[in-house]
């Protein structure tokens, strides 16, 4: 895999980065709080060529360390609800609905790779991915209970911009991450999850796993160095391998973020 050769390099260019500091930035520990919603359309293979969208309720947990030269994170965040299956073709079908039970997690780190102006600076950064679906195909007796997980390494970007509106400082930024690298688990055909059987895994780089995960926030400072965030949230991934899947989804969420090291 060429990729490779190239990370140790990458690596260190953003460890000995060293551009001057974004003029204004938030810096501090913050513990954040999300809760939101997403709406998701699922196609997996190793059930039917259905395309299924749901509906699901989601909240997230995480720790941000910020400095003016340097951003590091540890997320971790969770969701459920359910799909609605349009099976028009398969009138003999009774349950319709998909359960739906997700989880995932993110440890990032971004520095500044590029000044455009005082206020505006382009970040980079590497981080670790992680994200589970369970779903209950309630029609499937064999496949009923169906998943993936993904574990991924990829490279992280940033676009962060700060201006003053209403005598506050506000943030807007723009964070994506594009995985490199994948370990990925999957059930056969016909292999029932209960039965603590994985059909298909293996390490594959992009290709045969493709992902994207975008999330744009607009941040407004409150009392006690506080802050209170909205942000949008897309999510996708394809995974073209024995039985092919993809996934997306578009998530509001509000979070509130507390201030641990007050000044």
């Amino acid at each position: 895999m060429k990729y490779k050769n190239y990370l140790p390099l990458l690596l260190l260019f953003f460890t000995v980065t060293n551009l001057n500091a974004q003029q204004v930035v938030f810096s501090g520990q913050y513990l954040n709080f999300s809760a939101g919603t997403k709406i998701k359309t699922l196609y997996d293979n190793s059930v039917s060529s259905i395309h299924n969208t749901g509906l699901t309720a989601g909240t997230m947990l995480s720790y941000y360390n910020n400095k003016p030269n340097r951003r590091w994170w540890v997320e971790m965040n969770f969701d459920g609800g359910f799909y609605n299956s349009n099976y028009k073709n398969f009138p003999s079908i009774e349950h319709r609905s998909i359960d739906n039970i997700a989880g995932g997690y993110n440890i990032g780190f971004v520095a500044p790779i590029y000044k455009i102006t005082r206020e505006f600076y382009v970040w980079g950064g590497f981080s670790a991915t992680g994200n589970y679906q369970h779903n209950n195909f309630l029609s499937f007796s064999n496949s009923s209970n169906n998943y993936t997980l993904l574990n991924n390494i990829g490279l992280n970007g940033m676009l962060h911009y700060t201006f003053n509106a209403i005598d506050k400082w506000w943030a807007l930024e723009w964070h994506f991450n594009i995985p490199v690298a994948t370990y990925y688990m999957r059930p056969g055909y016909s292999v029932n999850f209960i039965e603590n059987s994985i059909g298909d895994k293996n390490l594959v780089s992009f290709g045969k796993s493709q992902q994207f995960t975008s999330k744009l926030k607009i941040v407004l400072p409150l009392h006690n160095e506080n802050k209170i965030a909205l942000e949008y949230n897309w999510d996708f991934y394809s995974l073209n391998t024995l039985n092919k899947v993809q996934y997306a989804s578009h998530g509001i969420f509000v979070t509130a973020q507390f201030r641990l090291n007050r000044k």
